[in-house]
């Protein structure tokens, strides 16, 4: 049984939100009750952290994950049915925004750990 062409973008994007979502939820008893949520270079150069509750850590970037995917698949569907735009650039965008934003959940969690 093969995928429709279209279904296999949607997975793969949908994929990477698990994967964003997933990580957090698996070592989050290993992670310290607060742990480094920004980081911020100064005028001078010296370079300072802010820390949070470990809550803040593991939903952030996955809440921005999730309602980034919501927003792109609405905005695909709208502007592919409306406008008749190529969905391709949507599927880029879609993969390119959520590959980022996993990899960022990914490097928070290891440097907490």
């Amino acid at each position: 049984m093969t995928l429709p062409r279209r279904a296999l973008p949607e997975l793969t994007s949908l994929a990477l939100v698990i994967a964003t979502v997933a990580a957090g939820v698996v070592v989050a008893p290993a992670l310290p009750e607060q742990m480094i949520v920004g980081w911020h270079v100064g005028l001078d150069g010296q370079i300072s952290t802010t820390r949070g509750p470990r809550l803040l850590g593991l939903v952030a970037i996955p809440a921005v994950t999730v309602v980034t995917y919501v927003v792109l698949r609405i905005t695909r569907l709208v502007t592919e049915r409306d406008y008749g735009l190529d969905p391709r650039l949507f599927d880029v965008l879609a993969h390119l925004l959520l590959g980022t934003l996993a990899l960022g959940q990914a490097w928070l969690l290891a440097v907490n750990l």
